[in-house]
């Protein structure tokens, strides 16, 4: 610790160990153990005895061997919730001499792709579909098995109506979005489970829709980014998780990819592919945190091609990082793709929402449109109250281009069980639609209501 001491052996050091030294000390992170030897190169493990016989600190066989027995690096075990990690580390008081200049070895971000093209986005689809199915859960309720998960025939009924709507062949294995819909109506308390049914939560569920649609977008997006229980890697459509299901940390994985996001700019084009080289450089234990890359079992779903060892990163975390930008921050709307999904841009709600803030609120409310022939239009944009209340007391019929329902019989005599009398259908067409009903609307809810 004595500077000129300290000066001296930093001196003596190889440039490699050097910047091997300056990685360890300004590693975002904790550093893992096994991340270290594999970059820096091996370690022979000595005791005591050939210590002072080999005294390898004179002639190291690598960087890695020439800090830890100069005494510049340090390696310990820490627990991170359920995982145990070996990590390497810079103590403070060392940290504190290290020359400014010292070199670092910075993997630059992706360089940005110049692209005159209209990027492809979700919007409010996520959230759309979203309000369609806590409507359907309310209306009708969900059948689910034992493990929770819906049944074919409730869900073909419902992923019928989402904007992006589920394929016959969804039904026998539900892609991650339809997943992630579950998840998010679960995690923000708005549906809860009675015997093998999902129900609304309706307190929970009424708070959250009269929120602003900005603080609704939010919380969809905390829901994803924050959650400790969903587990992205399980998703992930080509692999298989085998030992164990759940592998890993989901949250601080996820953490580490966001924080690299963060370095880009908002409304500019990247390459996806330069996107998962640059963090195969910069953090390629984001998801492997202890660094080991021989201790989990997961598959390749076509082959049953068993995946470990550090060769097969880019099938694991480079299909794990394409996921997270093609799916679920396509799909909450953080980002943007052209049309071959090749590139991607950050939207201006996906770079603030990287940074913790909300969209800015805003005031305008689209309006309904009600026909003479009971049907109700309105567009996407509408919002997600004023949409599930449609949903009681109308039988919807289509969700592209836009929304329409259509008032019938059956559709008031289930509002009527629900406590909604055809006044108070009326009074909300009024405000909801900027003007008077149809006179044809009027006589039947009129009549319906006597």
């Amino acid at each position: 610790l004595a500077p000129d001491v300290f000066q001296r052996v930093y001196a003596s050091l190889s440039p490699r160990a050097r910047e091997a030294l300056a990685a360890v000390a300004r590693a975002p992170a904790p550093m893992a153990w096994a991340t270290f030897v594999r970059r820096w190169g091996p370690v022979r493990e000595m005791g005591p005895q050939r210590l002072l016989r080999e005294q390898p600190w004179r002639a190291a066989i690598s960087p890695a061997e020439e800090l830890l027995y100069r005494g510049l690096v340090f390696r310990t075990v820490v627990r991170h919730r359920l995982t145990v990690s070996e990590i390497v580390y810079v103590p403070d008081e060392l940290r504190l001499l290290l020359p400014e200049d010292a070199p670092f070895p910075e993997t630059p971000t992706p360089e940005p792709v110049p692209r005159d093209v209209e990027g492809q986005r979700h919007g409010r689809a996520f959230l759309n579909d979203l309000v369609m199915l806590l409507a359907y859960i309310y209306n009708h309720g969900l059948t689910v098995d034992w493990e929770g998960r819906p049944l074919r025939g409730p869900l073909a009924e419902v992923g019928a109506r989402f904007i992006l709507p589920l394929a016959p062949t969804d039904l026998v294995r539900p892609p991650p979005r339809v997943h992630l819909l579950f998840h998010h109506a679960r995690v923000l308390g708005l549906i809860g489970q009675e015997g093998n049914t999902l129900r609304v939560r309706a307190r929970s569920l009424a708070r959250w829709l009269k929120q602003p649609v900005a603080y609704q977008r939010l919380t969809l997006w905390r829901a994803w980014a924050e959650s400790a229980h969903w587990h992205d890697l399980r998703h992930v459509p080509d692999l298989e998780c085998v030992d164990p299901p759940r592998p890993g940390d989901p949250q601080a994985t996820r953490a580490r990819v966001l924080r690299a996001l963060t370095l880009l700019e908002a409304d500019t084009w990247y390459r996806v592919d330069d996107f998962v080289a640059w963090m195969k450089d910069s953090d390629p234990d984001f998801l492997r945190l202890h660094g080991d890359y021989r201790d989990w079992l997961i598959r390749r779903r076509e082959d049953g091609k068993v995946l470990q060892g550090f060769d097969a990163w880019d099938e694991v975390e480079g299909r794990l990082l394409r996921f997270y930008l093609l799916g679920p921050l396509l799909w909450l709307d953080a980002i943007m793709v052209d049309e071959t999904a090749a590139h991607f841009a950050l939207t201006e709600a996906g770079h603030r929402w990287l940074r913790r803030r909300s969209e800015p609120m805003r005031k305008e409310r689209p309006r309904l449109a009600v026909s003479a022939n009971m049907r109700i239009r309105f567009p996407h944009t509408v919002h997600p109250f004023d949409h599930f209340r449609v949903a009681r007391f109308a039988n919807w019929e289509r969700s592209v281009p836009e929304y329409v329902y259509r008032i019938t019989a059956d559709s008031l005599a289930r509002a009527r069980t629900q406590g909604i009398a055809p006044q108070r259908i009326l009074r909300f067409l009024r405000r909801a639609g900027g003007m008077p009903v149809p006179k044809t609307v009027y006589e039947i809810l009129q009549r319906e209501e006597t």
